[in-house]
């Protein structure tokens, strides 16, 4: 009886022992080849479910930073004015855009861009890139009901590059204010991963915009860091947000779409 209980015991150390290297590669991001091969997969298959059990993996690899976490107090008021302007369901927040508020509203994830720029010119009507300073791996807490985060890595952003192509139709096909769209294979790709994300095809062409919008670009502090504008792209338009900081909390105060492509 004795015997038997030991080798329970250590029969329970090895599953455990198993179960968590199980899980430790389950939550290792793969590399670019590997994502693209899943991807290549599930399209070959016409495979929706294949398709959203890869973006689950990709939800479990990369979680999100708390901005309490954060030692930098300037990065800590970044994650949290980003976390106040990211309303990607309710774009009526930040302007009157000419996709309407609900382009993303049957969406299944978000993706999030992987890095933002902030500087202290907030009363400079042009700003110097040479200036700006960028968080890298940005990874904000952000969530939605019944609708799951991705962060964007190297890693993804090349794999779903490849696996989209650059088969675009010219600027002004059909008409001379078209943009650019994505025809012959790179249309049925398209298609298919916007199953459950939406990727927006770039305006010139051979390119696209993973993250999903409003992308935010740059935030410009004023030196007591009390106020702060956001310049940020939404589809083929952009515009600024102005914010207010009160105690620990920054609140936006006005939005306006200002250009267009």
């Amino acid at each position: 009886m004795k015997y038997n209980f030991i080798c329970l015991i250590i029969l329970s150390l090895v599953l455990s022992c198993e179960k968590s290297e199980v899980i430790d590669v389950l939550l290792e991001e793969k590399e670019h080849s590997e994502i693209l091969a899943a991807l290549i997969n599930a399209y070959e298959k016409n495979s929706a479910d294949s398709l959203k059990l890869i973006l689950d993996s990709w939800s479990r690899e990369n979680q999100s930073k708390s901005s309490v976490s954060l030692i930098d107090d300037t990065h800590r008021d970044v994650y949290k004015i980003y976390q106040e302007f990211y309303t990607p369901l309710d774009l009526s927040r930040i302007g009157d855009s000419e996709w309407g508020p609900g382009i993303y509203q049957d969406v299944g994830y978000v993706i999030i861009q992987n890095h933002i720029f902030f500087d202290y010119n907030y009363d400079a009507e042009v700003y110097n890139v040479e200036e700006t300073d960028t968080i890298w791996d940005f990874r904000p807490e952000i969530t939605f009901d019944n609708v799951k985060t991705l962060y964007l890595t190297d890693n993804y952003a090349i794999a779903i590059n490849e696996f989209l192509g650059t088969e675009f139709n010219p600027l002004g096909t059909g008409g001379v204010m078209n943009p650019a769209s994505p025809t012959e294979e790179s249309w049925v790709r398209w298609q298919f991963l916007n199953q459950f994300i939406y990727i927006v095809p770039g305006h010139w062409g051979g390119y696209w915009h993973i993250e999903t919008h409003p992308e935010a670009h740059v935030i410009h502090f004023n030196p007591q860091r009390t106020k702060a504008r956001l310049h940020f792209r939404l589809i083929y338009q952009g515009g600024e947000a102005e914010f207010q900081k009160s105690g620990n909390t920054w609140q936006m105060v006005s939005s306006k779409l200002t250009w267009i492509e």
